[in-house]
């Protein structure tokens, strides 16, 4: 009779964590899911490098020289572009070049997250022949 009780109570035990895990997985079904967009150019990357193309301002005197600038933004909730900051640069006359055209970019498309526009930051990589 002690060994029945025993099990039957072990059972009760070992079950009611069961319960409990039922009844908080069943709490937990419900997801949220988040939907987010990276800030955009207007009329997207493509038109971005045309814009720097016929926009830049390079020294006269070419170089010879081919390579890759990166630059950071920060684009704002309302598009605008701040914060810039060469990353890989080439010179103060191609890098102030640079900065230049992106000031002069219009105002972006805002990174959003569920439709909402937040600030963001990119990266951004111009190759330069020059």
């Amino acid at each position: 009779m002690r060994r029945k009780l025993f099990l039957i109570l072990v059972g009760i035990i070992i079950s009611i964590p069961a319960v409990f895990a039922q009844q908080h997985s069943d709490s937990t079904k419900k997801i949220n899911t988040v939907q987010q967009k990276e800030a955009l150019f207007p009329g997207g990357m493509e038109a971005m490098v045309l814009f720097i193309d016929r926009n830049i301002k390079l020294p006269k005197t070419k170089k010879g020289l081919k390579t890759t600038v990166l630059v950071s933004i920060q684009i704002n909730l309302n598009g605008s572009i701040s914060d810039i900051e060469i990353l890989s640069g080439v010179n103060k006359e191609i890098d102030q070049a640079i900065i230049d055209v992106i000031k002069k970019m219009p105002p972006w498309h805002p990174a959003t997250i569920n439709n909402t526009p937040v600030d963001s930051q990119q990266v951004l990589g111009y190759n330069i022949s020059y």
